[in-house]
């Protein structure tokens, strides 16, 4: 909660003063917003004209001040390609750093007064979201959410593209939260984010890290990379505190490379935060002063027990810790994370959004904890993605089960049985498993269903609570989840 004296009323020479840039054009002009897309902006708002991945924004500065932008953040690049305005230009070397902190000022610092806790990492970042929130509400919490299945003011859903929105996007809605009375947030913050300055502005009271694997090394090259861009959210720029699961090799790392204050969470080494299995679903939660507390878990799966005691920790950073809180976060349910579907010939069947092979090998050794008989994965990798994991991603499947369905799963631009033919080599190579390739995503999981039995579990895995399959650029309704209701109807 970052305490300042933004004045009721933000002018030009405010924001120029305040970010120490330079002012063209009047200082007097009075702003009410911000933008970064000149389809969005609304009458009163500065437009940020920063350059983009395939253009600067400055091109279209014209349609923003038609629609009402009052005035115009940019770089010197973008003041030459705009030419002379009637409006007040503010000039960066760096727009996007000064993103956030504009739009903290604009929207007159909406974090004040909020308690702020941060999410990151490859793999749980919505789960241990959900947690937290779910035991915020436990203490009595107003609760708003922000991450990759939306938006949300307590059960209130306001659907968002972004795992983490743009600084513009974020402030607003920080300041609509707090309008409303919301006095908590947790917030996934994704690497991308971190790298494109979206969270700048905001201190965080403490910040969790869940575990780093392979994934988007499209956008970041290396897990070095990948890394640095996730340590960023623990040093003194972001956050206060912060709390890192240990279990994990890049985890010891940030343990080592934080430059504030962390505690340790592990189901598997000495941590300051420790979870033990006492019976299927049944955990004691220890902390460094020997403290234990009973904890439920609805979710199957190791790596909710890793989620759970991430979010149980980061709770007791801020003083929210008792029997009461740890149910709450227990009990959490979260939109196709570990979601259980239906039960089919004595099979339970879940949906997860798996698709890293961390995760989904995490997520199946949770299953062979619980059920004692044959497991069942649906699996599929999303085109125009990372595409060096997806045979790794078919050996863990095959490695954790008995058959792997390799299927359909957002192909986008690519071929679908090109990457198929790329999940089903790597499954190949474990020979306990019997792998099947099957074009189209229903007809997979109608496969699946036909091997249900006693005592098993079906896991489809992937696409988690999404809606839609992306194809060729058309997005084409499909859920994981109401396909397997309807071929269930009374499982």
């Amino acid at each position: 909660m970052v305490e300042s004296a933004v004045p009721s009323v933000v002018t030009t020479a405010y924001i120029a003063r305040t970010l120490k840039c330079d002012l063209i054009g009047s200082p007097d002009v009075v702003v009410s917003g911000i933008s970064l897309n000149s389809q969005s902006v609304a009458v009163g708002d500065v437009f940020a004209a920063i350059p983009g991945r395939n253009f600067h924004g400055a091109k279209f500065v014209s349609q923003a001040l038609a629609a009402g932008a009052v005035a115009i953040l940019t770089d010197p690049e973008g003041l030459e390609l705009m030419g002379q305005q009637q409006v007040p230009v503010v000039v960066s070397q760096s727009p996007r750093s000064l993103l956030g902190p504009a739009s903290r000022l604009i929207f007159r610092a909406p974090d004040e007064k909020l308690q702020l806790v941060g999410i990151t990492g490859t793999n749980g970042k919505t789960t241990t979201a959900f947690m937290v929130a779910a035991g915020a509400r436990a203490a009595g919490k107003h609760v708003g959410l922000i991450g990759t299945l939306g938006i949300f003011i307590d059960e209130k859903l306001i659907p968002h593209a972004r795992t983490t929105p743009e600084a513009p996007d974020l402030f607003r809605t920080l300041a609509h939260m707090k309008s409303v009375g919301v006095d908590f947030v947790v917030m996934e913050v994704s690497s991308i984010a971190l790298e494109e300055c979206r969270i700048d502005g905001l201190i965080f009271d403490a910040v969790g890290f869940t575990n780093l694997s392979h994934d988007h090394l499209d956008y970041h090259g290396t897990m070095e990379s990948y890394f640095n861009s996730k340590s960023r959210l623990f040093t003194s720029t972001y956050a206060r505190s912060g709390v890192s699961n240990i279990d994990d090799h890049w985890g010891q790392q940030l343990i080592k490379a934080a430059q504030i204050p962390m505690e340790s969470v592990s189901l598997d080494a000495r941590a300051d935060w420790t979870a033990s299995r006492v019976e299927s679903g049944q955990y004691v939660v220890t902390n460094i002063h020997g403290k234990q507390t009973p904890m439920h878990l609805s979710m199957p799966g190791k790596v909710n027990v890793a989620n759970a005691l991430l979010a149980v920790s980061l709770l007791a950073r801020l003083g929210y810790d008792s029997p009461e809180i740890a149910a709450a976060i227990g009990k959490a349910k979260v939109p196709g994370r570990g979601e259980f579907i239906a039960t089919l010939k004595g099979a339970d069947i879940f949906v997860d959004y798996a698709h890293s092979p961390d995760a989904i090998a995490e997520f199946l050794a949770g299953l062979h904890d619980r059920y004692p008989g044959r497991i069942v994965v649906v699996l599929g990798a999303g085109g125009d993605r990372d595409s060096s994991k997806r045979a790794e991603m078919g050996l863990v499947a095959a490695q954790n089960s008995s058959i792997v369905i390799v299927t359909d799963d957002n192909p986008r631009s690519e071929d679908p049985a090109e990457i198929r033919e790329a999940i089903t080599a790597g499954a190949m190579g474990a020979s306990n498993a019997e792998v099947r390739d099957t074009a189209g995503r229903e007809s997979a999981i109608r496969l699946a269903l036909t091997f249900a039995e006693p005592g098993g579990a079906i896991a489809v895995l992937g696409k988690g609570h999404e809606s839609t399959m992306e194809i060729m650029g058309e997005l084409l309704p499909f859920s994981d989840a109401d396909v397997i209701r309807a071929l269930v109807p009374n499982g």
